[in-house]
């Protein structure tokens, strides 16, 4: 939270970042902190590669003699070094986003390999009321009570393809047998529910959709092994 206020700060007094070299003179900040930044993409506005700007941010943190902060007279012009052609994929980005931040920065709906792009979103839900239907919806929270004999029950909030809410509910049956599975995408089959213009989703099935692979990784021996 220190570095985010700090972050904040510079730049309300003193504008905005112009590049990766202004940010690391303006700021004291660790190499932990500085790879998460660049790995979530909040450099990506420079136009480099996160994969150069990596390197240029480690060399200079860990190379050149730390200096005080301070307003400087004259801007001193950054070291500028020769490096080998580093790139990085769109998807590489998102799984980073993902490992990091816990969610992707993207469309998380556009990493589910099947085509779901023609399906109902919460908008339709109004026209099937009393209805089962199949909808997709990427996992926003849920929450566990207890009924009155003690059984636990779920409800979910979720949103669709095009980022509206989608309500559902999970009676101790259906709540046992489809357990939720963390942060993604999720195929959701239920009845619709009409409550006073109010819809939601009592859930009969609900399974976690699979993303496309990282690339960067392997299954080896029920392993996930980091092979790029």
């Amino acid at each position: 939270y220190i570095t985010v206020a700090n972050i904040l700060t510079e730049r309300a007094y003193h504008g905005d970042f112009k590049s990766l070299a202004d940010f690391l003179e303006r700021l004291d900040i660790t190499a932990d902190q500085i790879e998460i930044l660049l790995r979530i993409g909040a450099f990506d506005f420079s136009g480099v590669n996160k994969r150069i700007l990596l390197w240029k941010a480690l060399h200079k943190l860990n190379k050149e003699p730390k200096r005080n902060l301070q307003n400087e007279l004259f801007k001193i012009r950054a070291k500028q070094y020769d490096l080998p052609k580093l790139s990085s994929t769109e998807l590489e980005n998102v799984f980073d986003q993902i490992d990091l931040l816990g969610y992707p920065l993207c469309n998380p709906f556009h990493l589910v390999p099947e085509s779901i792009h023609s399906s109902l979103l919460a908008k339709d839900m109004m026209h099937f009321s009393n209805k089962p239907i199949t909808i997709y919806g990427y996992l926003v929270t849920a929450k566990s009570t207890n009924t009155s004999k003690g059984d636990r029950m779920q409800f979910g909030t979720f949103l669709d393809y095009d980022g509206k809410w989608i309500d559902t509910v999970h009676f101790p049956p259906v709540a046992a047998k489809f357990p939720f599975r963390g942060k993604g995408v999720y195929r959701l089959k239920g009845k619709v529910v009409d409550e006073f213009g109010f819809m939601s989703l009592e859930i009969i099935t609900m399974e976690k959709m699979v993303y496309v692979p990282d690339a960067r990784y392997e299954i080896n021996e029920n392993k996930l092994i980091k092979v790029a």
